[in-house]
């Protein structure tokens, strides 16, 4: 019986992908990069991201006053 693995990979995703999630332009997507508040990954001449650091880029962004209180 073969176990699952605990560390698998998602799917990175692109920068047209990245742009669409977070609803801004590449040079937006750009500028979080270069102050890095965007983790990437860059392969070749291409820019890719993990899912979940694109999660934690919008975390980190949440404005906190117009979060609903619990």
């Amino acid at each position: 019986m073969e176990s699952k693995r605990h560390h698998e990979v998602e799917p990175l995703m692109d920068t047209q992908e990245v742009c669409a999630a977070l609803c801004c332009k590449k040079s937006k997507l750009y500028e979080l990069i270069g102050k890095g508040l965007l983790e990437s990954v860059k392969l070749g001449g291409s820019r890719r991201f993990r899912p979940a650091a694109v999660r934690d880029c919008i975390q980190r962004h949440v404005d906190m006053r117009y979060r609903k209180r619990r």
